[in-house]
């Protein structure tokens, strides 16, 4: 009812600015005339036309609707608003001419059916031209409207293949964790795999109860700093680390899970045969509006003619598609060969920060 009532409100403004103007250019052109009419005739012309056609606007819009001209039956949707164009003009141009003669009875003979005939054509041009607007309009929601919907199911694939591939992360995971505390159970270290199967079970935890595809990037700082520090208890003192983040990047939003399988390849296959000195590094910064992470290591480096392109390792190939999943074009994962050994692992993502609620 309420949207009902600020829809004619709307169409009344537009129906009165009309008359207004029309009132003005005969107030206007009627000093032209040898003998002018008077304000009451004027207003005689104009105020039943246009309060006819406020009211009937409604009307119109459904017949446009009910009647389209660009689809279907066009022939009978023709017939239809010729029809309706021809019995609709009748009313304000006969209620407009009677009102006329009954102000202005000495009005010279043969005017009254001249004005009926100009002011029937005019208002059949007014349907025609309400008519077309209506078209235009419901056109123009149409392609919104489309538009809309070709956006939504954009977004939802986007969502889904990133869930599918979040929840394949997820096994992955936990396949290297029940290792972990493996190996951990035949060195008979039984103190060190119970606190690891506490530990992986509190990264577990995190995982499963995780909400949102984003999360800001100290709490994916923290989730790193858990896990390396359960694989400090199959390794210890094996590598050091350094995390350093610039103060402005900390709430910055990052997939989540996005460092796990980055740390992962450089400490399972990077450090592969690495002494005591292995060491491993991330750093973020903000540049250009874009976030940039870098994961480095000192280990083995990449092997001869390795890209990220043509990898089938399930981490960075579920990275990469993820990052194109979240942001498109406008992200890059690059793999960076360092000269005194190791890799470096540069990931850019656009400069996003989470609302403050």
């Amino acid at each position: 009812m309420l949207k009902s009532i600020r829809w004619m409100a709307v169409s009344g403004v537009i129906w009165l600015l009309l008359a207004l103007i029309s009132t003005g250019q005969m107030l206007i052109s009627q000093q032209r005339w040898i003998s002018g009419p008077p304000v009451h005739v004027i207003l005689s012309l104009n105020v039943p036309t246009y309060a006819f056609w406020w009211l009937v606007t409604p009307l119109l819009f459904h017949l446009s609707n009910r009647f389209r001209l660009e689809s279907g039956v066009r022939a009978t949707a023709v017939a239809v608003h010729v029809a309706a164009a021809l019995a609709l003009a009748l009313i304000p141009s006969a209620a407009s001419t009677g009102f006329m003669r009954l102000l202005e009875p000495g009005l010279m003979p043969g005017a009254g059916r001249n004005l009926l005939g100009l002011r029937y054509g005019f208002d059949v041009i007014t349907y025609i031209a309400v008519i077309g607007v209506a078209t235009g309009i419901r056109l123009w929601d149409s392609s919104r409207e489309s538009e809309l919907h070709a956006a939504r199911l954009e977004s939802a694939l986007a969502v889904s293949r990133l869930e599918a591939l979040s929840v394949q992360m997820q096994p992955h995971f936990l396949y290297n964790a029940l290792n972990s505390v493996a190996m951990l159970i035949r060195a008979k270290a039984y103190p060190k795999a119970l606190d690891a199967v506490v530990g992986y079970g509190t990264l577990m935890r995190a995982v499963l109860d995780a909400d949102g595809a984003e999360l800001p990037l100290h709490e994916e700082v923290a989730f790193i700093r858990g896990y390396l520090e359960l694989e400090l208890l199959r390794f210890p003192d094996s590598f050091t680390t350094s995390i350093e983040l610039g103060p402005e990047t900390a709430d910055a939003l990052v997939p989540r899970m996005l460092l796990l399988p980055l740390v992962e390849n450089a400490l399972h296959h990077g450090f592969t045969g690495a002494e005591a000195s292995a060491h491993f590094g991330i750093e973020a910064s903000a540049r250009n509006g874009k976030l940039r992470v870098t994961v480095s290591d000192n280990g083995q480096g990449m092997p001869t003619g390795w890209s990220v392109s043509n990898t089938s390792g399930l981490g960075v190939v579920n990275t990469r598609r993820r990052l194109v999943a979240c942001y498109g074009e406008d992200q890059a994962l690059e793999f960076e060969g360092r000269v005194e050994g190791g890799t470096l692992v540069h990931v850019s993502l656009p400069w996003r920060v989470a609302s403050v609620t």
